[in-house]
């Protein structure tokens, strides 16, 4: 684990209440030997010359394979050839359906295929199941494939050809995010929608799995290229602090599922829920706040509340729109529907008992959710609900299945419940 260059500071003592206002801030003092790992340090980070990137070379060729394969779909690249098939067929007047019965290194995988090629998948389970060997496993796998494409053929009715699937995918949320920035758009990302989505209908820009491109004000700022959290900041602060910047490919090509619940339990039974108090903080900020988080509840991304980020940024507020670097705009998906959001960059890191840190500051995207307060007015990430329950605003079911546990979500209209029923 990397540590900070050692500083003159002042001892911290342990401070009673919980608002890091009351910590004592750093000033010259002594050396100690836990001085690296105080909470007032800085963000290790490279601070790049954006003259000196070279924004015009592309990435693509470069990108690692996707999949294995030689001949694949728009957007996506390759190295080495497909595996060898190899078949199995049965000549038995009766179908293979047990599994001592199967030949020897025998599998249901298709290695050969790519696993986004839904005609061909469908093609194969057709052959599967005429060569009778576990061919109810293939009937059913076949409903799912031919569900699926049917699915994406109603997404690309209307739409250019030839355009890979996760393209479709993204045209289809792009309309959907440049509808909801038409209604409101505070940090100007209609621009870049519009544009972003034009790119991607002309075919001049591609989904690459680990690859992204930088936009502001509509405006295409660099070819393909990897992500990387330094060179996001200084482009970003070349051209992204006054509003409208964009990193295309971080999220998506979809919806990310934001389904957030707290389980409330009223039996000796019922699990645990693990609850961390986190420190955030803005960018290079010299403020930061802990706020209480629960882990692990299957959100695709940290997300936090307009409340929140207010005392995260502290006494600098009327600075907040400098402090908050906007990383892109996308859809996410909770109980109460789909909805757009902005995806902001914070730095978080874990504190002990005494107030040092036992990890170094890292930099998170994080999507911010409506100005109203969360459950208990504490922070919330991974799509994590706080642990303080009010009874204000709290949306609740009781599972037939579970009646032991009550399963509670935050206030319309993100209400983020991901069971409602049976």
């Amino acid at each position: 684990m990397p540590r900070q260059p050692a500083k003159k500071r002042k001892e911290q003592p342990e401070p009673e209440a919980e608002d890091p206002s009351e910590v004592e801030a750093p000033s010259e003092a002594e050396d100690g030997p836990e001085a690296n790992w105080s909470p007032w340090d800085p963000t290790e980070r490279k601070v790049l010359d954006i003259r000196k990137l070279d924004l015009n070379k592309s990435y693509h060729n470069e990108n690692r394979p996707r999949s294995n394969l030689t001949k694949v779909k728009v957007g996506h690249t390759t190295s080495k050839p497909p595996p060898e098939r190899q078949r199995w067929q049965h000549t038995g007047k009766k179908p293979i359906e047990k599994v001592e019965d199967l030949p020897k290194g025998w599998h249901a995988t298709e290695p050969d295929l790519d696993e986004e090629d839904l005609s061909g998948q469908i093609a194969r389970c057709h052959e599967r199941i005429e060569d009778k060997v576990m061919p109810k496993f293939f009937k059913e796998k076949l409903k799912g494939l031919q569900a699926s494409k049917a699915y994406y053929d109603r997404m690309s009715e209307n739409e250019p050809e030839d355009l890979s699937q996760e393209v479709y995918e993204r045209i289809n949320s792009l309309r959907a995010i440049e509808k909801d920035l038409k209604k409101s758009d505070k940090t100007h990302q209609l621009p870049n929608a519009q544009t972003i989505l034009q790119a991607y209908l002309d075919g001049k820009l591609h989904w690459t799995p680990g690859l992204i491109t930088y936009w502001s004000n509509g405006v295409k700022l660099c070819e393909p290229r990897p992500f990387n959290w330094d060179e996001f900041e200084a482009i970003n602060a070349a051209h992204g602090r006054a509003g409208s910047f964009w990193t295309e490919g971080l999220s998506g090509p979809g919806p990310e599922f934001q389904g957030a619940t707290l389980i409330i339990g009223s039996s000796p039974s019922a699990l645990e829920i693990n609850i961390y108090r986190i420190a955030v903080r803005a960018p290079s900020g010299d403020w930061w706040d802990e706020l209480e988080f629960v882990h692990d509840t299957g959100a695709s991304i940290m997300h936090i509340y307009q409340h929140d980020i207010r005392r995260i940024i502290g006494p600098h507020r009327r600075q907040a729109a400098s402090f908050l670097p906007v990383v892109s705009t996308n859809q996410f998906r909770t109980a109460s529907g789909t909805m757009t959001r902005d995806i902001v960059e914070l730095e978080v890191t874990l504190l002990n008992h005494s107030r040092k840190r036992i990890l170094p500051w890292t930099r998170v995207q994080c999507v911010q959710f409506n100005p109203h307060y969360p459950i208990g007015g504490e922070g919330c990430a991974n799509g994590e609900l706080s642990s303080r329950a009010e009874a204000k605003g709290i949306f609740a079911t009781r599972p037939p299945t579970q009646p032991e546990n009550v399963y509670g979500s935050k206030a319309m209209p993100d209400a983020h419940i991901s069971w409602l029923g049976s």
